[in-house]
Formats: structure tokens, sequence, C-alpha cells
């Protein structure tokens, strides 16, 4: 067994050492939940690839230790044996890293760590994977180039870094990356893959000692091996503007705008982050405020400061907006920066901004996989495992004075570069049919119990011990599932305004109110219901409430509030085919369901967007608000006394209109024949999509749902990919698909059972015949009880994982209480996975798995030929 040769920390709560072959471990108590995140790093990113340089020889290599067999284990056996602790493995390659990582139950520790060691010192490494894995890398860059973000990132990098590693994608190109050879990989693992370039990372509901021991058995094998040289040559500065566009199968213009700054933790590297901030984060911030809210000019609105370790980062603002526009947004930025000098960044736009980011770094910490990256980044990032501690002391000094120095020496006045993705040329786009614009373990949480107030309104509470954040919700039965067709998108519509100004606040107090305490007030409407919410320190939650209150119920959907942010709706509409999932969703759920309202888009259509008026909005706020429908839930660290105390005060008055509202008709055919149902996609789109689905399931079948989620898992996973089609798609010789997922769902009306794929256009007829086989293999009852016991292991880890954050818990109680759920349905719905019999899951899964709607999207409509009875269809409008 490895040992110590010398600590960095060592506290009852944290340990943290490095061993004699050169390993740094982390070991860090944490227990939200009775679970163990474990984590790898090896520093082995795209910019330090040296004579590989551009190959993406990294990427590469992390999918082939992933997917292929170690140590003892061939590829099967891993895949297995992740499902059996919950199915939360997974692999990343980054910039300066590579990171094996898991979640599991925190009795599955040693196991976690056998299998992430495995994977770091005893990888197969195997010919056979290789040359597959490269075919997998391949097919990803075809996806890629598909992907209007993905190539607008690569063309800001390169623009950016002309010259430097950094200009290289992580997945390297096609050229170099083709002309890899095994014996390249080999030699790659062997050069990084020791101690020198290692941390390993466990953090959880343990005991951090044992922790540390479990590391120190496991990784002894582990090589010391040698330092990788992490030097890198300084980027060329920008001597002048640099500008390059790339037109695409788009519908608005997307730019990303960048100026040089400083490596992480240098001197103007925090008052960089606030200034970002101020500039591009929330509705309070200066160029959201002149570009969406005043002139209008821009869909959407984002920035960041994106600082390296080992090389100077860039300060990015990015716009998508109309192509209509494009002359009119740049200038009104120059002018905001340009301002800048004539009108300073104040002391409370500081403040609310260091706010915003002191929330940022605490609420990694709220779950043990974000707690444990924190760590482990800041020790292989600055060597300092107390770095994200000083960033947060480092902002506490910050002033106004510091910022405007950052924005004179970096951004007023300096050279940028421009990367924009354009819609293609009108005389040569092509025709589209898109119209323009186990279950009851919850530590340090205590059950959830019900509080009335004065007026009879329940609020569900629930506290949680060692938790800085308290989260306050509120949901309604509504969204699509109570829109007509000339309502659909008004509920995703009024939500967008709902917060743009109440009685008593207007739009902008109402964002610097919640930014000065670093939270935001957000409303959004799903499928079965919507809802009002934030997440606040706890000591702010005090002077939070009132504003939330308010808005809540007497917001005031202003007429030019609402023309601010339809435009932006309107684009969502337009650009929502442009990547091939959404488009397959869409098109599969207009296939699958008759007459549900959930064949309709959250979005809504151009035509009932553009005809909803302010009044329309308010009217339906009222219709639904007012009906005593609404369940409040609050999570965190409460003051239960306080809490009723002060919501009795702010909601007293708040009278209802009891009654349930009325649901649209719907009725669907109870038995159906198979169906195809085939789309042409753009005649340049690189993916194609298949989907295979059956009718589903409402949110109150108790008697069928834990086996319906089974069998899903069984197929498709649960909160990761996972399951039978994944190993037969992404695994094996063929390798056929991109991606492969479960995208079934429940709700107050019966839902959709569901699997989608990714692929090649020429293998559509493959993955299909694949994925009918798994399918048939579980309705017919061929798994055994094993494979069920790993499904009910990623369930349970899924939900468990899912809900350790205070706003995780209140969105969760209060969704479940508008839509007639206990407040302890998470607790019921597990027990009934970890009970119900393998008999009954195939029954179910008999039963269900018929009448398939099988939905295509390809850009060659003519190769789609399935066979069996499968007849086209025709489309119900």
């Amino acid at each position: 067994m490895l040992k110590v040769a010398y600590r960095l920390a060592d506290e009852s709560h944290r340990r943290i050492c490095v061993f004699n072959n050169g390993l740094t471990a982390i070991a860090l108590h944490h227990d939200a939940a009775p679970l163990v995140a474990a984590r790898v790093y090896v520093r082995a990113g795209s910019v330090f690839e040296g004579k590989y340089l551009g190959s993406g020889i990294s990427h590469l290599l992390e999918h082939l230790v992933t997917c292929d067999g170690a140590g003892d284990h061939n590829e099967a056996d891993l895949l297995r044996i992740a499902d059996e602790m919950g199915g939360l493995m997974n692999a990343y390659t980054s910039v300066d890293h590579l990171c094996y990582y898991g979640t599991a139950p925190v009795e599955q520790m040693d196991r976690l760590m056998g299998v992430l060691a495995d994977y770091t010192i005893r990888p197969h490494l195997s010919t056979a994977v290789f040359e597959r894995e490269l075919g997998v890398v391949q097919r990803e860059l075809e996806r890629d180039r598909d992907d209007p973000d993905v190539q607008l990132e690569e063309i800001a990098g390169e623009l950016a870094y002309r010259g430097h590693p950094l200009a290289q994608p992580i997945i390297g190109h096609r050229s170099l990356l083709t002309a890899l050879t095994h014996g390249d990989l080999v030699d790659w693992y062997r050069r990084t893959h020791g101690g020198e370039n290692t941390i390993v990372v466990i953090a959880g509901a343990v005991d951090p000692t044992e922790a540390l021991t479990c590391m120190a058995k496991h990784m002894s094998d582990l090589p010391r091996g040698t330092l990788l040289d992490t030097r890198l040559p300084e980027p060329s500065p920008f001597f002048y503007p640099r500008c390059a566009t790339k037109h695409m199968q788009v519908e608005s213009v997307s730019s990303t705008l960048q100026w040089r700054t400083v490596r992480e933790g240098a001197s103007d590297d925090v008052a960089l982050d606030v200034l970002s901030t101020i500039l591009t984060d929330g509705d309070d911030s200066r160029l959201t405020r002149a570009l969406r809210w005043d002139a209008g000019l821009v869909f959407d609105i984002g920035g960041t400061h994106d600082s390296n370790w080992h090389t100077p980062g860039v300060f990015s603002i990015s716009t998508q907006f109309d192509e209509a526009k494009a002359g009119d947004v740049n200038p009104v930025i120059a002018q905001q920066i340009a301002a800048l000098q004539s009108n300073p960044v104040t002391a409370e736009e500081v403040s609310r901004a260091v706010q915003k980011l002191k929330l940022s770094v605490l609420s990694y910490r709220q779950t043990a996989e974000g707690l444990a990256s924190q760590v482990a980044e800041d020790l292989l990032a600055l060597h300092d495992p107390n770095y994200s501690e000083r960033y947060l002391a480092d902002l506490e000094r910050i002033d106004a004075e510091i910022v405007q120095t950052a924005a004179s020496r970096y951004l007023i006045g300096k050279p940028h570069a421009e990367a924009r993705i354009v819609p293609m040329p009108m005389p040569t786009r092509k025709s589209s049919s898109k119209k323009k614009k186990q279950a009851n373990e919850t530590p340090n949480t205590s059950s959830p119990c019900s509080i009335a107030l004065k007026n009879g309104r329940d609020v569900c509470v629930r506290s949680i011990a060692n938790q800085p954040f308290i989260a306050v919700h509120i949901a309604f039965e509504g969204g699509l599932l109570h829109e007509t067709p000339s309502r659909n998108g008004w509920f995703n519509l009024m939500t967008q305004l709902w917060t743009r100004g109440s009685a008593n606040y207007s739009a902008d107090e109402i964002s610097e109110s919640f930014a000065r305490c670093g939270a935001s007030l957000g409303a959004s409407a799903g499928m079965n219901q919507f809802g009002l919410g934030f997440r606040a320190l706890a000591e702010d939650v005090k002077q939070l409430l009132p504003i939330w209150a308010d808005v809540l119920l007497r917001p005031t959907m202003a007429a030019d509030e609402l023309e601010k942010i339809r435009p932006t709706v309107l684009d969502a509409i337009a650009r929502q085919d442009e990547y091939w999932g959404a488009e397959l969703m869409r098109f599969a759920r207009q296939c699958l369901f008759a007459t549900s309202p959930y064949r309709r888009s959250r979005r809504g259509t151009t035509e009932t967007v553009t005809a909803a008026t302010a009044e329309d909005l308010l009217s339906l706020h009222g219709e639904f608000v007012g009906r005593d429908l609404g369940k409040i839930a609050v999570a965190g660290r409460v003051d239960q006394e306080k809490l009723v105390q002060q919501l009795d005060g702010l909601l007293g008055g708040w009278t209802s209109t009891p009654g349930p509202a009325k649901r649209p008709a719907h009725v669907e055919s109870v038995t159906r024949e198979d169906q195809l149902f085939v789309k042409a996609s753009s005649e340049d789109r690189e993916v194609a999509g298949v989907f295979i689905g059956f009718d589903g399931i409402d949110l109150h079948d108790f008697n069928r749902r834990a086996a319906v989620n089974l069998f899903e898992t069984m197929l498709a996973g649960y909160a990761l990919a996972g399951g039978r089609l994944y190993q037969r798609l992404r695994g094996g010789a063929d390798d056929l698909a991109y991606e492969v997922a479960g995208v079934g769902f429940a709700g107050l009306l019966p839902g959709m059972i569901g699997f989608s794929a990714g692929c090649q256009p020429e293998r559509v007829n493959d993955v299909y015949h694949a994925m009918r086989d798994e399918i048939e293999h579980v309705s017919s009852g061929a798994f055994d009880d094993n494979e069920l016991d790993r499904a009910r292991a990623m369930i349970r880890m899924g939900e468990l994982d899912q809900h350790q954050t205070a706003a995780d818990l209140a969105t969760r109680l209060a969704v479940d209480g508008a839509l007639g759920l206990e407040a302890d349905d998470l607790h019921r719905f597990l027990n009934e996975v970890a009970t119900v019999s393998p008999e009954t899951v195939r029954q179910v899964a008999a039963e269900m798995l018929t009448g398939a709607t099988v939905c295509i999207t390809t850009p060659s409509p003519d190769s789609v030929e399935l066979g069996g009875n499968l007849q086209r269809a025709s489309l119900i409008p």
C-alpha cells in the first residue's frame, strides 16, 4: 500500500496528502446524501499534447480507456458494474486534464474506487477498441459540424488563440486524428498516467481517514511517472481587430466578442470576473439592459471571463440577434464599454456582482461531486486546495476603483476578436418547413412537514442541516397541459414576463434587489405546471420574500416589457429544429400523440406567440394563480416560526377561487398498430434521428410507475445513458450511434415511453433494428434479477443525486404538491422501485411495449427501409 510522503491538510473534515508515488489524494466529508463521489484527474488535456497537438489524442484516449476493459474486467463487465452502483460513472476531456469520475452509494466506495483505479492504472487499450473508438470520434466530428454552438466555440477559440495550443479543438482535426496509431495512444497513456500527473479525490458521507486508506489501497500500482511539461507559449496579442464568419443553416446570428486578459489567479482576475458580471449577468446587467430591454436588439446575451492557469484568458460577450440588426449590436456594445470611462461602475453594481460570484462558488459545495471537483481543480490549477477560499476573500476586497482599472487595462479602447455564425445567404439557403420568426435515505434533511398559514394555505417545509441556503418555490397546475391550440406557448410567454415588474416593484428594482444578494428570481412553465421561485443565502431570504410575494400575486404584465421578450421567444421557435435531437423529439411527439396537448411545443408557434397580448397573459395569470392550486415549498436552513410569521403577513390576504382547473378534452387510441413516420431534414445535416415510442402512463398510475421506470432504465439508463440500448449501439464492434437516450415521461395525462438515437443517415435501418431487438427482449421478459437489480440501483442513485440541494428539494416538493402527489412521494416511489416484483415488471413491459410509433428524421428519407409490418403513416395536422 502507498505511504504518505507529506500532508497538505489534516483536519477532521478533510485530509489532503501526497503519497510516495507522487499521487495527490484528497478526502472530504460531505453529508448532504448517503453518497460518495470519486474523481481521478490526469494532466493530459488538449493543450499539452506536444507532438500530437491538434489530433485530439487526449479525447481519443479517454474513449479508449473507458470504452474497453480494465483490470480483470472486460467492457461488458464494467458497464454492468457501473449500473449496479447506480449508473453515475463517466469521463470527460478538457483543455488541460482528463477526468474519470463516478458517484455511488456510500457503502460502494471501495468498489467505485477500484473501477476508477483500473481505468487509471490497468486499462486494456486493445487494438480492436482503438479502431472502433477512432471511428466513433470521427462520427462525433461529423455531428459537431451540424451544431452551431460547437462551431462558434471552435471558431472563437481559433481566432482568439491563433498559433497557440488553445486554438486547437479538444476533439482534434480529422486529418491529424486519423493519422494516429494505436502505438501513439499507448505512448500518450504512459507519458500522462503517472502519480506526478494525477490527483484523486473522494467526497461524501465517509470518514476522510477511511477514504484516504481506500485511495492508497487501490492506487498503489500507479507508477510515479514523469511530470508533464505544462509550459505553454504566450498567445499573440490582439494588435488589431480579428473577425471570422461562418455560414450555416441557422435562423439568426450568433456572435462572440473576445478581449485578451490574464491568467487565473493573477491580480486582475477577480476584478475581471466582477466586471463581466456587471456587464452581462442577469437582467440588471448593463449590456442586458442596453441591448435587450432598452433597444430590443438581441434575443439573448451573456458573457464570461475565462482565465486559465496556464495561459492568459479572454473576456467574452456573446449575443444572439436577427440578421437585419447585425450592424446595430456591436456599436451599442462598443458604446457601453467606452462609457465605462464617463459612467464608471458603481459601488452598488460591484456589491451585487460580488454577491452573485460568491453564491456561485458556494453553490458547488452543496453536492459531494461539486465539492470534490472544486477542491481538486483548485489544486490541479493553482496547486492550492484553498484557492476558492482565497477567491472569496479577494472578492470581499474588490471595489469600484479596482474594477474600473481592470476595464481600462483590458477592454476600453483595446482590440478584440469576433466570431460569428450567420444564416446562409438567401439564394443558397435550403428550403425548410420552419416558420420564420433506496428509498428514504436523505441524511441531514428532516422529513418534509406541512405548516398551515392563517388563510388555510399549506406550506411544505424541509429543513437541511449545514446548509447556507434557503430555496422558496411555488408551483401551480398549468403549462402545456392547459393550453389550447390558439393559446399554445402562452404559459411559457407569461412566465418569462412574470418577473418583469409588479405592483410595488419595477423590473429593474426586482432584478437589482435579488442581484444585490447574489440571487435571482426565476419563473418557468413545463408540460403540467408552472412556478416561481428563488434561492438565496438564509440571511437574505427575509428581505427577498416580500418581492417574491408581490411578483407572485400582483405582476404588471406590462405591454412594453412583453415586446422586449416576444422577439426572443419567436427566435427560439424559429431555431427549434437546428439541433437534430430537438427536431426528432418535436416530430415524435406530434406523431405519437393524436389529440393530447403534449403533441405541441412548450414554446408555442409563431402565430400564437405573435397573437398573445399583455392583457391575455395577465388574464392567464389570474385564471390559474387565482385558483387554490398552488403549492409552496421551502427547503434549507429554515427557522419555521419566523418563516410562517412572515408568510402570514405577506400572503394572508391571498384569497382564491377553489376548484380544479378544467383540463382539455383528451382522447387517445387505446391500442394501435406499429406506425412509421419519416421527416426529411435539411440536406446538409449529417445526423439522422431514430425514435421508437409507445403509449405511456400518467403520474398517478402508482401500480405501474415503478415497473415502467425499471424496464425503461434497463433499456436506456436513468440519470445518465446506459442499459441495453447504450451497450448495443455505443459499444461492441459496430458502434452504430452517436447518442442514445431514454426520452419517456409521465404527466397528468398519459405520457409516453420512448427511446432515441442519433446516427449516420446511412445507418438508420441498422440502428432501428438493433433498438427494436433490445426492446423486444425486454418486452418478452428476457432479463434476469441481476439486470433488474442494476436498474433499481440506477434509479435510486439518480434520484438521490438529483435531490441534494435546497433548490432541488424545494422545487420537487412544490411541483409534487401542485400535481396532486404527497410530500413523501420520492420516498414512496423509491420504495416501489425497491419492492416491485420481477413478475410485475415483466407483465407491465409485455403490456406496454406494443404498438410502436417509429419516427425518423434524416436528410435521406428515401433510404429508410425498415421492413416488417411497418407502414408509413400520415401525420395528423
